[in-house]
């Protein structure tokens, strides 16, 4: 329950004015008391307001400057102290460092009710509007925030959209920042993947949480830190503590846990994190103890490697290794697994063409419909494949596609699920005038254009046999003697923490090269160097027309 100042203000003037009407009472002290009816006989001192649901505390301040609550005080007849238009639960809610002691068997109470059985939605929300009621100092034990965050996720499509699961939701919340460092290593990791499901991705918390997972250290088993790593994953968060701790983690001779390394390469993989101990202490783990591997683990190291191009120090030994178990397990792999690999082993420039040829029977491509569902993501690297086969080893025999099975791309369709095979249409705004002001205008080079294949390039320049600029679109009549197709690679495109191109932007312009285009590559680091539009300009006519003098056209 959270309150503005006044309010908080107006609340404390309240409670002193009721402490006085109870001591005059109690003391039976006449004057104005006794004029109002309150000159009342004294109640025990063991019919406390605790004993009737709440609780009035005095404090004072030892000598030691820390706050010492007394023995609470009798007060009789609290209701006619109260004026008809207050609430008792507004008028006692406490805003202290700590809740009153009725408070946390209150908040215990409503959960256990909330898990008791199959309620009503209308029921649910009822029970969760009284639990938001209380701020997070009604949340001060662990177990109980953990045990609220697992009845959370059990009913979580029943009222959780509401406005009363919204308010839970930042109860827990604040509770989890507030008491992170308080957690033990059990509750932190039963705590994350609720989190997960509840959809929870407050920035602060989660580092919170992150910062006391540290704090353990290596206390944690394999499975903990595995569980840990596969939820900050799915909160799309990176941090850099954590990523060190777990290289540290790894970096151990003795055996490692297969699922542990691969819950830190899927980590890695989509925070775009080049982190070669990781890397490296998968691959000599792998080539270790491939026994232990399953073939859904093989398949996230291979992608993990195409993604951020990597390639261990053995590399030999590593391919003959990914050549055996490929033999030896084709059909173990699921149809989409075996697809990723091939995908990935092509990325880094490793063509196992006997393995591809393999994916383009009948037998092959029933099985991968039947097994799951052809979507965008798997008809998008069959037709990669192939396309890779075509253009990097012209000697080998011409692979076909059924038509189901490829990705036929238009003008009007939805650009490609992978990376490398959408176009940027949002380039940097610098750089676009620093191309009108070098080429002329927009007239003379394609943002986005769909080149043949597969493939849309970033920004299209074509040039005659002269090498001067010809208008898009073929108008002006004169023949094109040469594509220019520069690949913007901003920030996103490189791994987070090196300049190193991602595996499917490097195919990508590898392809492009191979189809007959002059690829120019434009990183984002050479741009953000060059402050001035002058500056730009001369930069990307160097890039583009290396043997003119001429600067503008």
């Amino acid at each position: 329950m959270t309150s503005s100042g006044p309010e908080i203000q107006r609340c404390f003037v309240a409670l002193r004015q009721i402490y006085y009407k109870c001591v005059m009472s109690s003391c039976n002290i006449g004057g104005r008391g006794a004029a109002r009816g309150l000159n009342r006989p004294p109640v025990p001192l063991t019919q406390t307001l605790s004993e009737r649901g709440l609780c009035l505390y005095r404090r004072s301040y030892s000598n030691t400057g820390k706050i010492t609550p007394h023995r609470p005080i009798p007060v009789p007849h609290i209701e006619e102290l109260v004026s008809s238009d207050e609430s008792i639960t507004s008028l006692f809610s406490y805003h202290g460092d700590g809740p009153g002691p009725s408070v946390e068997t209150t908040i215990e109470e409503l959960i256990d009710e909330l898990e008791t059985g199959n309620h009503t939605e209308e029921n649910c929300r009822r029970i969760l509007k009284m639990i938001s009621d209380f701020d997070k100092n009604g949340l001060q034990r662990c177990s109980t925030i953990v045990k609220l965050a697992k009845i959370l996720t059990e009913i979580a499509e029943k009222c959780l959209k509401s406005s009363e699961g919204r308010g839970v939701l930042e109860v827990l919340d604040s509770a989890l920042y507030t008491y992170a460092s308080t957690f033990t290593k059990q509750q932190l990791c039963e705590i994350f993947p609720h989190l997960v499901k509840l959809g929870l991705k407050s920035i602060p918390t989660i580092f919170a949480l992150l910062e006391q997972i540290l704090r353990h250290g290596g206390r944690l088993t394999d499975h903990q830190l595995s569980g840990v790593t596969d939820s900050l994953t799915q909160f799309d968060l990176s941090h850099e503590e954590f990523i060190m701790f777990v290289e540290t983690r790894l970096s151990n001779p003795t055996e490692l846990d297969p699922d542990l390394l691969t819950s830190a390469l899927r980590y890695i993989g989509s925070r775009r994190v080049r982190s070669t101990s990781i890397l490296d202490a998968a691959a000599a783990s792998l080539m270790k103890t491939v026994e232990n591997f399953t073939t859904n683990q093989i398949t996230v190291i291979i992608s993990t490697f195409a993604q951020l191009d990597f390639l261990p120090h053995r590399t030999t030994e590593f391919l003959v290794l990914m050549e055996d178990i490929l033999f030896e397990n084709f059909t173990k792999f699921s149809p989409v697994d075996m697809v990723e690999v091939l995908t990935g082993l092509c990325w880094l420039q490793k063509f196992p063409l006997n393995h591809v040829s393999k994916i383009t029977t009948n037998v092959f491509l029933d099985k991968l419909t039947n097994d799951t569902a052809l979507t965008l993501r798997t008809r998008c690297l069959l037709t990669q494949l192939l396309l890779t086969v075509r253009l990097e080893c012209p000697d080998a025999k011409t692979l076909r596609l059924p038509r189901p099975y490829r990705h036929l791309r238009h003008h009007n369709v939805t650009p490609l699920y992978l990376g490398a095979l959408q176009g940027d249409m949002f380039l940097p705004h610098t750089l676009l005038r620093a191309l009108e002001r070098l080429l002329g205008s927009r007239e003379y080079f394609d943002i986005g254009y769909q080149l043949p294949g597969t493939y849309p390039a970033d920004v299209l320049i074509s040039l005659d046999e002269g090498g001067c600029v010809v208008p898009k679109g073929g108008n002006s009549g004169t023949p094109v003697a040469t594509s220019v197709v520069l690949c913007v690679n901003s920030r996103d495109k490189h791994c987070a923490n090196s300049y190193r191109l991602l595996g499917h932007h490097c195919i990508k312009q590898r392809h492009l090269a191979l189809m007959g285009y002059r690829v120019i590559p434009i990183p984002f680091y050479e741009l953000d160097a060059l402050h001035s539009l002058a500056e730009k300009v001369r930069y990307l006519h160097d890039k583009i027309f290396p043997s003119s003098y001429r600067h503008l056209w």
